[in-house]
């Protein structure tokens, strides 16, 4: 084995020094003192169904449908489908969810105004636990949460992630099943 040295000129070592004091000082503690986002007047709300999307921000309520390919492959398989397809393509909740809560985030961000912080309600559990952590194990959901990190790097947005029951979540839900409803 040789012994490598790295040559460190006086202004890195200086860096290396302002930083470790910095990081000695502020160790486990927040820099943030008394300093908070400012909060977005309005709640936004989402949701999914396997007929759509909706969500709803301010005044705006928006809906939207599905691609006419994934007819069928929502939910679990029936047998049938599992000998002529695998459950390779089939298309979950939790992913339908996900893009709900992207779409809204893609139109509502740029009104929402940098650095503050939003109110999201959503009424599925596991997508809360993923837009909370902005992270997922769903190779699926991957891009859709990659996405919205982001967006909400972009507009400096923090998103205060809410759980509520889809009982009360009602003006999402009925956008989000307004492509089904038999007029």
């Amino acid at each position: 084995r040789r012994n490598r040295h790295i040559e460190l000129s006086d202004d890195v070592r200086r860096d290396i020094s302002k930083w470790y004091r910095l990081l000695y000082l502020f160790n486990g503690r927040t820099v943030f003192r008394g300093l908070r986002r400012c909060r977005s007047r309005y709640p936004a709300y989402s949701d999914a169904s396997f007929s759509g999307w909706g969500f709803a921000w301010a005044i705006i309520v928006v809906d939207g449908a599905w691609p006419q390919q994934w007819h069928g492959r929502f939910g679990r398989p029936t047998a049938a489908w599992k000998v002529a397809h695998g459950d390779d393509e089939r298309i979950w909740i939790n992913y339908c969810e996900a893009l709900a809560a992207l779409f809204c985030l893609r139109t509502i961000l740029p009104w929402v105004g940098n650095g503050t912080r939003l109110t999201f309600f959503e009424d599925n559990q596991a997508v809360c636990g993923m837009l909370h952590k902005l992270q997922t194990a769903s190779v699926a959901s991957k891009p859709v949460v990659t996405e919205i990190c982001w967006l909400l790097g972009a507009y400096n947005v923090e998103l205060d992630v809410r759980y509520i029951e889809s009982a009360r979540n009602c003006t999402a839900d009925a956008a989000s099943r307004v492509r089904s409803a038999k007029i």
